[in-house]
C-alpha cells in the first residue's frame, strides 16, 4: 500500500465559518427556547438580541488589549495613539488613555478606553474624566451602535476606577 493524503483545512478557515455561522445556528436554537418572561426563559430575550446584532458580521474576540494592538484593525491605531495608564476596569482590564486624537474612530486625546471583559469583543471608550461614554467600538474599527446606546442609556462611567 502506499500513502494517501487528506486536504486538511487550515484553523483559520474554520475559525471564520465557526464565526459566520456561530450567531445565525443560536438564532434558530434561540427560537425552540422558551419566550422571554416564561417559565424557563428569563435570559432568553437578552441572548436573542444580542445574537441578532452580530448576524452578517464576523465578530472576533481578543484576551487582552496587547492582543487587540497585534491582530486586529483596530489595533494598530490605538497603539500609535494611546498609552497605558495605572488603572484597570474591574481590576483586570487595563485602562488606556488616548495621547493624540484618533479622528478615524472619533476618539479624542484624553480619552480613556478599556477591552470589554465580559463578551472581550468591543472596547468601550469614555471621555476625559471617565464619566460620559463616547462610544463603544468593535474589534474592525467600527461604531456598535447597540451597545454604544446602551451605555449612554445607563449612564456607565469609571470614575471608581479610575480614582
Amino acid at each position: 500500500g502506499g500513502c494517501g493524503y487528506i486536504e486538511v483545512p487550515k484553523i483559520e478557515d474554520l475559525v471564520l465559518s465557526y464565526q459566520i455561522l456561530a450567531p445565525e445556528l443560536s438564532l434558530v436554537l434561540a427560537q425552540d427556547m422558551p419566550k422571554f418572561g416564561e417559565k424557563g426563559g428569563a435570559k432568553v430575550k437578552p441572548r436573542v438580541e444580542e445574537y441578532a446584532q452580530n448576524v452578517g458580521r464576523v465578530s472576533t474576540k481578543a484576551g487582552n488589549m496587547q492582543q487587540v494592538f497585534e491582530e486586529h484593525a483596530v489595533g494598530e491605531l490605538l497603539k500609535e495613539a494611546s498609552e497605558k495608564t495605572k488603572y484597570a476596569y474591574k481590576e483586570i482590564s487595563k485602562i488606556y488613555k488616548v495621547i493624540k486624537d484618533i479622528k478615524s474612530l472619533g476618539l479624542k486625546e484624553g480619552d480613556l478606553f478599556y477591552l470589554d471583559v465580559q463578551h472581550y469583543d468591543h472596547i468601550e471608550v469614555f471621555k476625559k474624566g471617565g464619566k460620559v461614554v463616547r462610544k463603544v467600538l468593535n474589534l474592525d474599527g467600527t461604531t456598535n451602535e447597540g451597545k454604544t446606546q446602551a451605555a449612554v442609556d445607563e449612564a456607565r462611567n469609571i470614575r471608581k476606577w479610575i480614582s
